[in-house]
């Protein structure tokens, strides 16, 4: 794997684990990985990378599997990916529909 797919892969798996605490902040992020918040920012910039691309993945990914399961309403799936009001859950909802038309 190349430094490139790395730093990523790192994030991904980062995001993975913070996003049930609700603390995905790049900072929180960062402090996950063991660098400094500045530190991971340009890391990913240099590799073409956007935090909050990635982490917006990381949501819709786990958003549509605790959807498809069907176990748990939308508020608690809100909280799951990390999101303080389920509002912000319903708005991502919406532009993620509206992306997909």
């Amino acid at each position: 794997m190349n430094a490139e797919n790395a730093i990523e892969v790192e994030v991904r798996a980062a995001i993975h684990r913070a996003l049930p605490t609700g603390n995905v902040s790049l900072d929180d992020v960062a402090k996950i990985i063991g660098i400094g918040g500045r530190t991971l920012q340009r890391r990913l910039n240099e590799n073409g990378h956007s935090y909050g691309r990635i982490l917006n993945d990381e949501r819709q990914k786990l958003v549509k599997r605790l959807l498809a399961d069907g176990k748990l309403s939308k508020a608690e799936i809100a909280h799951r990916v990390g999101y303080r009001d389920p509002n912000s859950l319903y708005r991502m909802l919406t532009r993620w529909q509206d992306q997909d038309e």
